[in-house]
């Protein structure tokens, strides 16, 4: 993991994907780690707070996931931030044109803690060399 405390934002509907976001991290990183289940306050919270990468549910209801990159890359303060999104569907994205809109990877529900907090961890290291 990045050196000194990272700070990540969950966006999923699901409660106990939240919960396994949040434990994996507090157990394997010094981590502080906001979430919801909810768009409107997701949308809130990255118009306040600086994320050092942002774990996003593909699918939530009452905003298509393209809306919600494309409104978190338009903040000054979370356009160069990192978004994971975690889909039961991962295989019917093509990664590359997630790319155009800020998405930098795709990972398949259910989630594996150990497989998260690697994928995680190079997302970070990648996009702070960029």
């Amino acid at each position: 993991m990045k050196k000194g405390r990272i700070k990540v934002l969950v966006i999923d509907d699901s409660y106990q994907a939240g919960k396994l976001v949040r434990d994996t991290f507090t157990r394997c990183s010094e981590a502080e780690v906001e979430n919801t289940t909810t768009v409107v306050d997701a949308l809130r919270k990255v118009s306040e707070s600086r994320f050092d990468i942002i774990i996003t549910e593909a699918f939530m209801p009452g905003i298509s996931l393209k809306e919600t990159v494309h409104y978190i890359k338009s903040l000054e303060i979370n356009k160069n931030t990192p978004i994971l999104v975690l889909s039961n569907f991962e295989k019917i994205y093509d990664v590359r044109s997630l790319n155009i809109h800020g998405v930098h990877s795709v990972m398949g529900k259910p989630l594996d803690a150990g497989e998260l907090v690697i994928a995680t961890d190079n997302i970070i290291s990648k996009t702070s060399r960029d």
